[in-house]
């Protein structure tokens, strides 16, 4: 009986535990696409090497997109959700042979890091915070670039912006 009670306790914990993180990662939406977040993406890419186009539109999404150039290498950067819905939005973008990419501080994946951003957002970055050592940018930040495009030669460590704080 004793162990039937336990049993039962633990099964309560992980079923808080799973609504908590069921609930706060619903709370977390795509950042909004503010004039001063596409600014400071611009201008990370400028400093990368990149020629930025100045003259884009928005788009239906709302997204923060940036289009920019450096040589034989075209890509598309966007700030996109945590929680990966904007993953089919970049794919459709994606011209054949494109590379369809995600950077999460730092770190390029073919996939988009949603246990990643969890672990971040929910143990880690908190642990930071009561340690009181700074964190780096919990954006993600979807790329669609031309094959040519050496996306490792971009220092994507620089750009460090975390709206979300």
């Amino acid at each position: 009986m004793t162990a039937s009670l336990i049993l039962r306790g633990l099964l309560v914990i992980v079923a808080i535990m799973s609504l908590y993180l069921k609930v706060a990662n619903g709370m977390v939406a795509a950042p909004a696409a503010s004039g001063n977040l596409r600014h400071q993406l611009a201008a990370f890419l400028k400093r990368e090497g990149f020629r930025v186009d100045e003259n884009q539109q928005g788009n239906e999404l709302h997204l923060t997109v940036v289009e920019a150039a450096r040589d034989e290498c075209r890509l598309l950067a966007a700030i996109i959700s945590l929680r990966g819905e904007h993953r089919a939005f970049l794919t459709q973008l994606a011209a054949p042979g494109d590379q369809v990419r995600f950077v999460f501080q730092g770190k390029i994946y073919k996939e988009q890091p949603i246990w990643g951003y969890l672990m971040y957002k929910h143990f880690l970055k908190r642990t930071q915070g009561y340690a009181g050592i700074g964190s780096q940018s919990s954006l993600v930040i979807g790329v669609v670039a031309s094959p040519s495009c050496g996306l490792g030669d971009v220092a994507w460590r620089d750009f460090g912006v975390d709206p979300t704080d």
